[in-house]
Order: C-alpha cells, then sequence, then structure tokens
C-alpha cells in the first residue's frame, strides 16, 4: 500500500514541490521462508529557478530518498532469486541547470538545449546481480553501502527547414564514480560496483 501526500508552490520565477510516499508492505510467504513487514516514509524536495522572464535558463535541484523492494524474481527466480535480499534505501542530492535558445538563420529555425547536473547519492543495501561462478548463473545481493558521485552533461539541437521537416542530433555524456563502502577490510572497498560504468555516453 501507497500513501503520497504533495503540495507544489508556483511563483513566476521560482517553482517548488515537496512530496511524501508512505510505503505498507507486507510480504508473505511459506515453506520456511521468512515473512517481512515494511514502513517506511519518503520526502521529496524539487526546487526549479527561472531568472530570465523568457524562460532561456532554468537552474534545478533535489534532495529526496527512496525505497525499493526486491522484485518477485530478485527474490524467487529460479538459482538467481535470494530470498534473503533486504530493501535497497537510498539518499539523493541533485543541482543542475538548463538553456534553451532558439533563433532563425536563412529561413532556418534552431534550436539549442545545453545542461548539466552534478549529483551526490548514498544507497544502503543496494540490490545488484553478480556472477557466481557457473556460466549463465547469475545470483542478487545486497551490498551493505554505496556512495555514488557524478555529472552528466547533454546537448541536443534541432533545426527545422520548413514546416514538414524536424531534424534533431543529441549528445549525452555521464561519469558516474559509484563505489562500494560497506567494509574496509575487503579487497574491493572503494572500488567501482559491478557493472556501473564509470564513463558512459
Amino acid at each position: 500500500n501507497l500513501v503520497a501526500m504533495a503540495t507544489a508552490l508556483d511563483l513566476c520565477h521560482l517553482k517548488v514541490q515537496a512530496s511524501a510516499l508512505s510505503s505498507f508492505i507486507h510480504d508473505h510467504t511459506r515453506d520456511g521462508h521468512p515473512s517481512a513487514s515494511y514502513r517506511r516514509l519518503t520526502p521529496a524536495l524539487f526546487i526549479n529557478l527561472l531568472p530570465f522572464a523568457d524562460q532561456r535558463l532554468t537552474i534545478h535541484a533535489y534532495a529526496k530518498q527512496s525505497f525499493r523492494m526486491p522484485t518477485f524474481n530478485d527474490l524467487y527466480y529460479t538459482d538467481m532469486g535470494n530470498a534473503m535480499l533486504r530493501p535497497e534505501r537510498a539518499t539523493q542530492y541533485d543541482i543542475g541547470l538548463r538553456s534553451r535558445n532558439q533563433w532563425n538563420m536563412h529561413g532556418w529555425k534552431w534550436t539549442l538545449e545545453l545542461g548539466g547536473d552534478t549529483y551526490y547519492n548514498t544507497t544502503r543495501d543496494k540490490i545488484i546481480a553478480y556472477p557466481k561462478g557457473q556460466q549463465f548463473r547469475w545470483t542478487m545481493l545486497n551490498l551493505g553501502k554505496v556512495r555514488a558521485i557524478g555529472a552528466e552533461a547533454t546537448a541536443a539541437a534541432t533545426c527545422q527547414p520548413n514546416a514538414d521537416m524536424l531534424i534533431s542530433m543529441q549528445v549525452q555524456y555521464t561519469y558516474q564514480r559509484a563505489s562500494d563502502k560497506t567494509n574496509p577490510a575487503t579487497p574491493y572497498y572503494n572500488h567501482q560496483i559491478p557493472y556501473i560504468p564509470r564513463h558512459s555516453g
């Protein structure tokens, strides 16, 4: 069961959204598997600032918590499932900006959008898939603590030669340092966690 409350404030150049989501979960099983009940409150706050009247620049930021239960497959799928998986809890912070400019050149209408974000996340009991030795055999497990620091940059250009044609291009790059911060005594402490690329685009 999910119960949500949300509100929004719009003051022309400033827009604020706030929400709180309550999750009530009861997982009941038989044949010796443990049952589990969870109650979690996850708040979120989003802020958009538009410093110019033409809205060509937007500065945004958010802080939120999230809660994710393992899926049925994560828990019980043959050979892969792990009935002892714990839910994933995350705290996320992000700040970024977007700019949008339009102009006409030789009768063509051009639009250029540029954006950038930086973020910092901490996750407890992160759920990941991990190979367990045999070929094509995977298992699900929790990583006790993961810290992710990243940045994302995007650029998109659109030109419209006439009313019936639209040409668009987009480039995106993401850097993400997602480190295992569970136990300093393990050899993979502070290493990049499996299957999260440090560079992608």
